[in-house]
């Protein structure tokens, strides 16, 4: 209830994101009973931009050998509630940035939260968890909260980014709640509530806050672990870096390979690609080109879901403990071209896990886990090094901390 209220305070500011024109309008005949997909029809046919964007969504591949031809073909074809919700995504997309941040990339937030509503719809038309138009809905507006934050407290944004960017501060749940009162996932959950949205698609979304994807509710866990990856491989579309081998395990695991018969990874990225860029023309959102090889590293998928590349493992294997996503992504394209195997973990719940079942030969762990609440004085075999260490009984491996240039010397 008090989450409630908090919201609803920043809803009166007037600077939440929020949908206008025929999105709005069409939010309003959600709330009536009697309303027909003629009604709607006749709302959007006063756009024509919205409709070819509709008749694009309704004529995407695997729907219909029929093609639809006209914006009432497509409220048929995709139902209302799926035209509710793309339009509603549409037009956050053309209400613009969030004028006063000077940090926040408006172009590439767009371009990522694209490329993850493709993948999601694209794995959805694989299993039955979601609808595909759903899914696609659901990506596109994945990381909206984050959009709010920038929009309702602009410069705390743009300072704690820019803390972030340089080395810093972890971007992490815990910093944006003690920051702005909420964080990122919650207000997305939040303001898909405010939508509308239907109550499965908000569950997955709070999912999302427990990063241990086995300590989610199990009535939303697999469609929160559908996000995750979706998100992951968006991330990877917006600033491309190779995937790492657990995200092409998890993606190839979706795909439903088996040990005769290995998916086709590179078939299904180029697809996404073609589809993210088709969209970006589209919907105005830049799109960068994407190299597929790039993406998957040279490596291979072997029978057992696991990646190989010509020297990858050859001089041992490295645990990498970062909270930033980019930041894991880069470490783990460098160490994979140096000719080590690379895990890496985004928590410590993750990180001893991992440690605990892989027994690598060095750890890579961020400052921000060595460094007490306080900011007080440890030590490289200090908090979660000492932990870590800990689990290899007499013969622990070396630990190298990843800290910022003009850190404390003891932590250089």
């Amino acid at each position: 209830m008090a989450e409630k209220l908090q919201f609803l305070d920043l809803k009166r500011t007037g600077r939440l994101p929020s949908p206008k024109g025929v999105a709005l309008r069409l939010l309003e005949l959600a709330n009536r009973d009697d309303t027909g997909a003629g009604e709607i029809t006749r709302v959007l046919q006063g756009d024509p931009a919205l409709a070819g964007r509709l008749l694009k969504a309704a004529n995407s591949a695997g729907r219909s050998a029929r093609a639809a031809v006209s914006v009432a073909d497509a409220v048929v074809r995709l139902g209302m509630r799926s035209v509710r919700q793309l339009t509603l995504s549409f037009s956050l997309i053309d209400n613009g940035a969030p004028r006063e941040s000077k940090q926040f990339d408006f172009a590439a937030f767009w371009a990522r939260s694209l490329a993850t509503g493709v993948v999601a719809e694209r794995l959805a038309r694989r299993g039955r968890l979601i609808v595909p138009d759903e899914a696609f809905t659901l990506g596109l507006l994945l990381n909206v909260g984050e959009l709010a934050l920038a929009a309702l407290q602009p410069q705390e944004f743009d300072r704690l980014l820019e803390q972030h960017r340089s080395g810093q501060l972890p971007r992490t749940l815990e910093v944006e709640r003690e920051a702005f009162g909420f964080d990122r996932i919650t207000l997305t959950a939040l303001l898909l509530e405010d939508w509308m949205l239907p109550e499965p698609m908000i569950a997955a979304v709070r999912a999302r806050i427990e990063p241990n994807a086995a300590s989610r509710p199990a009535a939303s866990r697999k469609l929160a672990d559908l996000l995750d990856l979706a998100a992951a491989l968006g991330e990877r579309c917006a600033h491309p870096q190779p995937l790492s081998p657990e995200l092409r395990a998890t993606l190839a695991g979706w795909l439903d390979g088996d040990a005769d018969s290995p998916p086709d990874l590179s078939a299904f990225l180029e697809e996404t690609a073609r589809e993210w860029h088709e969209w970006g023309a589209l919907l105005v959102v830049k799109t960068p080109a994407l190299s597929i090889p790039e993406l998957l590293a040279e490596g291979e998928l072997q029978q057992d879901g696991s990646t190989a590349t010509a020297a990858a493992g050859a001089l041992g294997a490295l645990l990498v403990v970062d909270a930033g996503a980019p930041q894991r992504a880069a470490l783990e394209a460098a160490i994979v071209n140096a000719g080590f195997a690379v895990r890496s973990a985004g928590n410590r719940a993750e990180a001893l896990e991992l440690a605990k079942a892989q027994r690598p030969d060095a750890l890579m762990v961020d400052a921000a886990f060595v460094l007490a609440p306080t900011g007080a004085p440890p030590i490289a075999d200090g908090g979660l090094c000492r932990e870590l260490r800990a689990l290899f009984d007499d013969s622990p491996p070396p630990v190298l901390v990843l800290a910022p240039a003009g850190a404390r010397p003891d932590l250089a």
